[in-house]
């Protein structure tokens, strides 16, 4: 099987919770691709019923696999899903990338699956007939996980716990033929619009019956507008995942697998193997042996790279003499992991999409629509990242009315200086360079982030004038700065500074405690010596005491605690959901203000995951073409630090002081729009204060002879529609 594309194929990999296959689900939904189709069903509908000789033990649709995938709610409840698939070997099934991967339902990755082989209904599982096995592992693209609308990615492997056994007569697969003249093609699955009569009352089972129909087809991979498989055939919901087949000399081969509906009379079809369209299955297949597998579920999704060239091990021939699948495999396993992207619940961007944001940036200091979008996209998420860091720690606070309360315990608990830190780190990770390491990291990261529940599109709502208002401030700021410091001359020195040892640390009790727990390795480099950046030397006594008191902030927004907090908060100010508020306009300042506490809620995820990672994985972070005295990773984090907090924290603190009373009266509904509310200006500071004078103008551009993090999303970025934030 040849492969025209020499590029290296990308996959979404992960592990399943076991599960107990010999109860089937009591019911399931039919699956959902996100694209908003339908399933054709044609007029002269041709499928038929297969005959029980034909799916039995040495039966020609043997290896036709009925599938139910178990996705999370979210909320401490889960949903079963049905498809299809077809065994490409005895412990390997393929099946379509949206059983596995739900995004109608902005379900994510399945947790745990059930194969049967044999399957006429829930009746039938435990006779003879019928061998069940439940799912270990999952192999998708990476593409898939991206994006719903890579349908020719849309493809899944899943090995089960052990092989299934008997004449399976596993499907022989080839290259998909690119032009079929009257070839006899067909698709063979369990369709969710076919019924088992429910017995004494019970509700009849969809999907429960095995399908076939073939016709006459002729379709061009070329002229197909998404390059897919198109064919006359009959077919639904409950049917993807099913091999498209393909009778060859009284023979059946696999040519593709079924995926879509085209709707009305249009066409149903499915993805390709190999050529320039189709996916390499010999290489995604080789990672199920990949030593970078994730090896339980709780290890989360991994991105592995696979060899083009990869033959999996352990080959298997059906009685035909045709290669089949696979047991087995290799692959380098060499992570990517940095053009992906996530469901994110109910929010639309998703942590790949705000580094995205961040890494694409290339814009004046001052938008002409909205000031979030440029180089002050950075303070104004950590201003938003102090906001949720208040609210998420006082809901009692806030709904007593307690304003002044929230505002003072959020100010000297550090809840500004937490948010500039979280924002400097997420900054950070764009530095690193390219490597399985930071893959895994991202992962992790993202992970995290994912799981952040409360809807953030209410609060930003109701504070985007005040938050508008302080960007705009942020901005003036920049600009004043930067014509002063052009009008007396002054540059950027390019000679290094010496290190020093940060002042207000040695002796901080927070400082004792932290090397006493998790935070170990994370607290002693962020607080090691380092160098003052050019231009901000003023601020660099106050840069010790700011980092202690953002590692030691008490109460995260991350957290279950404060989550909690916050998702009973924004409950009160927008009914919880997120569907209810008009959709903002990109560009707009409401959907630059939601941007921001997207982008907070990704620093603090980045922070919260840094924070815990042990001292040997923080070593192995290496800085892309360091520049200005950032050797290390943390000298990256601390040079962040001081260009932002000197501008950020006394205007998050003021913008504490003007928003958390808004928040309190929409909490309490002692006004009825919130978003509307007055606000004075901000006082016009732009040196001075607590922590100095305003952000130092950004360097001019580097020339990079290594791909960092940021310059793979930045590449990324051009084929995305994303706005920026930074």
């Amino acid at each position: 099987m040849s492969y025209k594309s020499s590029s290296a194929p990308r996959a979404a990999v992960w592990s399943l919770k076991s599960s107990n296959p010999d109860l089937p689900a009591e019911s399931a939904i039919l699956p959902d691709d996100g694209s908003n189709g339908t399933e054709s069903v044609f007029e002269d509908d041709k499928r038929r019923r297969v005959e029980p000789r034909d799916f039995a033990d040495g039966g020609k649709f043997r290896s036709v696999v009925k599938i139910q995938a178990c996705f999370s709610k979210g909320n401490g409840t889960n949903v079963w899903m049905m498809g299809s698939g077809w065994l490409i070997s005895p412990d390997t099934v393929v099946t379509a990338g949206h059983v596995v991967y739900d995004w109608g339902h902005r379900l994510q990755s399945a947790i745990e699956i059930k194969c049967y082989i044999g399957y006429s209904g829930k009746a039938s599982v435990g006779t003879s007939a019928v061998q069940a096995r439940f799912g270990e592992r999952i192999i998708t693209t990476a593409e898939w996980i991206e994006a719903a609308g890579n349908r020719t990615h849309d493809l899944a492997f899943i090995k089960v716990n052990r092989p299934f056994t008997g004449n399976l007569g596993n499907f022989s697969f080839k290259d998909t033929p690119l032009v079929g003249r009257g070839a006899s093609v067909g698709v063979v699955g369990y369709p969710g619009d076919k019924y088992v009569e429910g017995v004494n009352g019970q509700n009849g089972e969809k999907g429960a019956q095995m399908y076939e129909e073939f016709a006459a087809t002729d379709y061009s991979l070329e002229k197909s507008e998404r390059h897919m498989i198109e064919y006359q055939v009959s077919t639904f919901a409950g049917q993807s995942g099913a091999p498209i087949l393909q009778v060859a000399d009284n023979r059946l081969v696999s040519i593709g697998t079924h995926c879509y509906g085209g709707g009305g009379d249009d066409s149903n079809s499915g993805n390709s193997i190999g050529g320039p369209y189709g996916n390499n299955y010999h290489a995604l297949l080789a990672l199920f042996d990949s030593s970078e597998f994730p090896p339980a579920q709780r290890h989360g999704m991994k991105i592995l790279t696979a060899d083009p060239s990869a033959r999996p091990r352990g080959e298997r021939l059906n009685g035909n003499g045709h290669g089949n699948g696979y047991s087995n495999g290799t692959g380098n396993g060499n992570g990517n992991g940095y053009s992906g992207s996530e469901g994110t619940g109910s929010d639309e961007e998703g942590f790949f999409d705000i580094l995205r944001s961040i890494a694409k940036v290339a814009g004046p200091v001052v938008s002409t629509v909205t000031p979030f979008l440029g180089p002050i996209g950075g303070p104004v998420g950590a201003v938003a990242g102090t906001i949720l860091s208040a609210v998420g720690g006082a809901e009692s606070a806030i709904i007593e009315g307690n304003a002044s309360g929230v505002v003072e315990n959020s100010i000297t608990s550090g809840a500004a200086e937490r948010a500039v830190l979280a924002e400097a780190s997420l900054q950070a990770l764009l530095k690193l360079e390219h490597s399985p390491e930071t893959a895994e990291l991202l992962q992790s990261i993202s992970s995290k982030y994912s799981a952040f529940r409360p809807k953030l599109d209410a609060i930003a709502q109701v504070t985007q004038p005040q938050l508008t208002e302080c960007g705009l401030m942020l901005a003036h700021q920049q600009i004043a700065r930067i014509h002063e410091r052009g009008v007396v001359g002054i540059q950027e020195s390019e000679i290094e500074l010496p290190r020093q040892q940060l002042k207000g640390v040695g002796s901080n009790p927070v400082y004792d405690r932290q090397q006493q727990g998790r935070q170990t390795a994370f607290v002693q480099g962020l607080l090691a010596p380092t160098r003052p950046v050019s231009g901000e030397e003023g601020f660099f006594d106050l840069l010790g005491p700011v980092l202690s008191k953002g590692i030691s902030f008490a109460k995260p927004f991350i957290t279950s605690a404060a989550q909690g907090a916050l998702s009973g908060v924004i409950g009160r100010l927008g009914g919880g959901a997120e569907s209810s508020l008009d959709a903002a306009a990109p560009g707009t300042h409401e959907h630059a203000t939601r941007l921001a506490f997207k982008r907070a809620a990704a620093a603090e995820a980045a922070l919260q995951t840094l924070m815990a990672l042990p001292g040997e994985k923080l070593d192995r972070l290496r800085v892309n073409d360091p520049q200005g005295g950032e050797e290390g990773f943390f000298d990256v984090i601390k040079a962040g630090v001081q260009r932002i907090a000197p501008a950020v924290i006394d205007v998050a603190k003021t913008a504490l002081r003007k928003v958390v009373p808004v928040i309190v009266d929409a909490a309490s509904e002692k006004i009825k729009s919130a978003a509307g509310a007055e606000s004075g200006s901000l006082p016009p500071k732009t040196t001075g204060g607590e922590h100095g004078r305003g952000e130092a103008a950004p360097r001019g551009p580097v020339i990079r002879y290594k791909q960092s993090i940021g310059d793979m999303l930045a590449a990324s970025a051009g084929k995305k529609q994303v706005i920026s934030a930074y």
